[in-house]
């Protein structure tokens, strides 16, 4: 079995200026489809883990708007 890590988070993007990263926008509107779990994984859940733990990462991704909707942040 391969690791897990991610390459891209599916509800963050990064903004950059002339130094670098300045900033997380957090997209709770987007779901985590297939193009998503590419992008993620660059493969998909089927093809890394047993289908019980693609289970489990799916049923997360979907909480994760939700989640991310609670966070207060400071201008």
């Amino acid at each position: 079995m391969t690791s897990l890590e991610g390459k891209k988070n599916h509800f963050l993007d990064t903004t950059y200026d002339k130094i670098g990263p300045n900033k997380i926008n957090i997209l709770t509107n987007r779901e985590f489809d297939n193009n998503a779990e590419w992008q993620y994984l660059e493969g998909m859940l089927s093809e890394k883990v047993n289908e019980e733990t693609a289970k489990q990462i799916k049923l997360a991704h979907q909480k994760l708007p939700r989640l991310f909707q609670q966070i207060k942040t400071k201008t």
